[in-house]
């Protein structure tokens, strides 16, 4: 809310840098090596990571959402979002477009995407079913739409991991399940229950075998994403 971007030193919580970006939104900065991509009003802002100096811009047009940053083979590249369901692609070291694509809902999650299998996923409301969302799986550098699957509106942002998309979804109350669908095809994997139904603001962490969520009540749930159980 003070239009400023800051680091801090993980070790010791002291000040690394601060850089000053007019409007800069409540999304979650994306992070790679070298990289901080933020959303400010109507566009993305990429600073240098080591120091903050702003490297570019890329105007997206409208209230920008979430951002992502990832790879296709060697080239870096940041998936961006905005909240009236325009995706695109950006070149990572110039912001410059590479392919773009607007869904016919809003979108208030953040996207996801995986280097290894070279896609993206993104999580959409739609107009007219309030009670439906959209999941979908695309192709990184194109865009190309590999597969979607309807999503119940009580959803979390998805996370991609190991062969796997995986999101928490629900009514909007207390029926609730983890669920994982194969990145290649979109059929579902397994699913797990869980106490209360997510938000779109909040993404699921994955490493190892683990999937961890948090629904709308703050509890955590805990996912051994191989042996398709709850820990």
């Amino acid at each position: 809310s003070r239009n400023q971007v800051v680091a801090l030193d993980s070790r010791t919580g002291r000040e690394r840098w601060r850089a000053d970006v007019n409007q800069v939104t409540h999304y979650e900065p994306a992070l790679d090596r070298r990289t901080v991509l933020v959303s400010a009003d109507d566009r993305f802002v990429a600073l240098e990571r080591a120091s903050g100096e702003r490297r570019w811009e890329a105007p997206v047009g409208e209230h920008a959402a979430g951002g992502v940053l990832t790879r296709v083979g060697s080239e870096p590249i940041a998936l961006v979002t905005t909240e009236r369901g325009f995706v695109a692609a950006a070149d990572g070291r110039t912001g410059q477009a590479l392919w773009s694509a607007q869904l016919p809902g809003d979108i208030w999650a953040a996207p996801a995407a995986d280097a290894t299998v070279a896609v993206g996923a993104v999580l959409w409301a739609g107009t007219e079913d309030e009670s439906v969302n959209t999941l979908r799986v695309f192709d990184l550098a194109t865009g190309a739409v590999r597969w979607e699957s309807a999503v119940e509106a009580g959803a979390s942002a998805p996370v991609i991991h190991d062969g796997l998309v995986v999101l928490g979804e629900g009514d909007g109350n207390f029926a609730a399940r983890v669920v994982a669908r194969d990145v290649a095809s979109g059929a579902e994997r397994w699913s797990v229950p869980a106490p209360a139904s997510f938000e779109s603001g909040v993404t699921p962490g994955a490493a190892g075998s683990d999937v961890v969520v948090s629904d709308h009540f703050g509890t955590i749930t805990l996912v051994d994403a191989r042996a398709a159980k709850t820990r």
